[in-house]
């Protein structure tokens, strides 16, 4: 990937994604720019100009939980946070990466992923030069700081380690099309550069069962793991699955095993623990 020397903003660099993907963009060269301050006020893209040649936009919610308990902060957030980068990034000739949902790959809806494909609705319509990459459940070490909004994957390790039952709604065969962080990352980068088309789903292309976790659990320590299962609630996403054949063609093919990734959730939690 050819980042060296290329003037890179980012908004969200203190983020899950945000925090890996300038770590990967500094290690390949780039010049960047950390946006702060509160993408809702225009000012706040104020620094961007003709210099940049790609901004990153990472700084919005990524998580329905959030639009449920904080619905005016995460739709305004993700929308006049969107259109003051989109327009930022127009005004100066910047290509604009943002992350949407894979969600809208199902034909699912929520309230997070409305206001992601409005976001995907302005930027196709409005003839700006931008990549909506639609990305599945990301997973992985460094998820602490997310708390209760952080993966599945990640919440039930956590729980295994600290000793509490999980709480899984239905009888845990749902499956998620799960994709691990660093996986993630090559991705964005590689699509940035390479990917010539508007929107694009980023994915591992593999099904895997919440029970999936607890198998590769109990594998790893020897000890039954016992979840709590309860009712799903209304709207509950029962699968998602992303088509990964536009990335395959960039030669962008997911590394990091199910289990191996598991595996390093859990060996960072041992490793706080020592």
């Amino acid at each position: 990937m050819n980042y060296q020397n290329k003037r890179v903003g980012i908004t969200g660099h203190t983020g899950f994604l945000g925090r890996a993907l300038y770590s990967a963009l500094a290690q390949a060269g780039a010049d960047i720019y950390k946006i702060d301050g509160d993408i809702r006020d225009p000012e706040t893209f104020a620094a961007l100009d003709h210099s940049f040649d790609y901004l990153f936009h990472f700084a919005d919610p990524s998580s329905q939980i959030l639009f449920r308990r904080q619905a005016f902060y995460a739709a305004e957030t993700t929308l006049i946070g969107f259109m003051n980068a989109a327009k930022a990034c127009q005004k100066n000739g910047i290509k604009l990466i943002y992350p949407s949902t894979g969600l809208l790959s199902q034909e699912t809806e929520n309230e997070y992923a409305r206001c992601k494909k409005v976001c995907e609705d302005i930027h196709v319509h409005s003839g700006i030069d931008a990549i909506a990459i639609r990305i599945f459940a990301t997973y992985g070490p460094g998820e602490g700081h997310k708390r209760d909004y952080a993966s599945v994957p990640y919440l039930f390790v956590r729980d295994w380690m600290g000793g509490n039952r999980s709480i899984v709604f239905g009888d845990g065969n749902q499956t998620r099309d799960f994709i691990y962080i660093d996986d993630v990352i090559a991705g964005i980068m590689t699509i940035a550069e390479t990917y010539n088309g508007q929107v694009i789903d980023l994915g591992s292309g593999i099904a895997n069962r919440f029970n999936d976790i607890f198998t590769i659990l109990e594998a790893e320590t020897g000890q039954k793991f016992d979840a709590i299962y309860v009712d799903k609630p209304g709207g509950y996403v029962q699968e998602t699955m992303a088509d990964p054949s536009e990335a395959a063609k960039l030669g962008i093919v997911p590394l990091v095993t199910f289990e191996q990734g598991i595996k390093n959730i859990i060996e960072e939690f041992q490793n706080a623990k020592s």
